[in-house]
Formats: C-alpha cells, sequence, structure tokens
C-alpha cells in the first residue's frame, strides 16, 4: 500500500511539472493572473487556491463542461 501511494505522489508530482513550468513562463511574459479563454483577471482566492489554473472560475466550469457534452 505505502508504495502505491508514492507511486500516485510521484505521477501527481510528475504531471504537476509542466503546470508549474508554464505559470513561470506565464509569470515572466507578464500573462500570469489572466484567464487564457477571456482574457479576464483570475480573481486573487482562485489563484491562492490554484496558482497554475488558466482559467477564471466562470471559464473553467464552461471548460468542463464542454468535455462532458464531448464525453472526454
Amino acid at each position: 500500500e505505502e508504495n502505491s501511494i508514492e507511486l500516485r505522489i510521484r505521477d501527481r508530482e510528475r504531471k504537476m511539472l509542466p503546470r508549474v513550468e508554464a505559470a513561470l513562463a506565464r509569470i515572466d511574459s507578464g500573462k500570469y493572473g489572466f484567464c487564457e479563454e477571456t482574457g479576464e483577471p483570475i480573481g486573487l482566492p482562485r489563484l491562492l487556491a490554484r496558482p497554475t489554473t488558466i482559467y477564471s472560475i466562470e471559464a473553467q466550469e464552461r471548460h468542463e463542461s464542454r468535455q462532458r457534452i464531448q464525453g472526454k
């Protein structure tokens, strides 16, 4: 069981690294904190909760809704 937990943690970290690198690139380019879909600012509470997010809450909800409809 411990081995399984360790593997899940490593997999999660491996998936998170590209998101962190992308967030750092957005900081460098001055685009951090703005929704990639709408261009509107992402609220500070959302950025504090999910620093690597690329969507505002509203845009994320639309994105997830489209994914559900497409069955992905």
